[in-house]
C-alpha cells in the first residue's frame, strides 16, 4: 500500500510516497483510481511534544467522534464541529482520505485544506460503484502572496467488471504484464 501527500508548493505540484527501501519520497503518477473507501482524519503536528498529531478515521465527522492525539497523548477529543477551534490550536487539520486501486495496487491519498474541498466536491456527485476518481492534473492558485497548485479531480472512466477487487491485488497472476 502506498500512501500518498501531495507537494503543491510553486516548485513541486506532485503525488509522492515515503519508499523504505531507497529511505526518501518518490513521486507517484495518479491517474484513475476504483475507490474503495472514504473517511476523515486528522494530522498536523503539535509544537508542545515536538510529535505528529494524528487521530481516528471516521466516515461521517459530521456525527462521528474523533480522537485526536500526538507523542504527548490525547489532545482532544469529540465531534469534530465542537473540537475545531481546539484540532486548529493544537496544530491540527481535518483530511480527507481516500483508499483506493490505481494500476493493480493499492493507494491512500490524503489532501487538506483547498485540496479537501475541490475533492470533496467531486465525490459528492461521483458513483463510486460504477465510476471512476481521475486526478486531471494542478490549476494555479494563490492565497495572499504564496502562489501553490491546486488537484483538480473529476469523474473518470467507467469501472469494468473485476476490477478494483482487492483480492485480485493478491493473486499476482492476474496483474497485466
Amino acid at each position: 500500500m502506498k500512501y500518498l501527500n501531495y507537494k503543491g508548493a510553486s516548485d513541486s505540484w506532485h503525488f509522492e510516497f515515503y519508499n523504505k527501501e531507497k529511505g526518501e519520497n518518490v513521486k507517484f503518477k495518479l491517474t484513475e483510481v476504483v475507490i474503495k473507501d472514504v473517511c476523515y482524519t486528522v494530522k498536523g503536528w503539535d509544537e508542545a511534544s515536538n510529535s505528529a498529531i494524528y487521530s481516528n478515521d471516521i466516515k461521517q465527522f459530521a456525527d462521528e467522534e474523533l480522537t485526536v492525539r500526538s507523542k504527548g497523548g490525547e489532545l482532544v477529543k469529540g465531534i469534530y464541529r465542537d473540537i475545531k477551534e481546539d484540532i486548529l490550536s493544537a496544530g491540527g487539520k481535518l483530511h480527507i482520505k481516500v483508499i483506493g486501486i490505481q494500476a493493480w495496487e493499492e493507494i491512500v491519498i490524503t489532501l487538506k485544506g483547498l485540496n479537501f474541498f475541490q475533492l470533496s466536491e467531486v465525490l459528492k456527485d461521483l458513483d463510486k460503484a460504477t465510476t471512476k476518481l481521475k486526478f486531471k492534473g494542478t490549476e494555479d492558485d494563490k492565497k495572499g502572496s504564496v502562489k501553490f497548485k491546486k488537484t483538480v479531480f473529476e469523474a473518470g472512466s467507467t469501472i469494468k467488471e473485476g476490477e478494483g477487487d482487492v483480492a485480485e491485488l493478491a493473486d499476482e497472476s492476474n496483474i497485466p504484464f
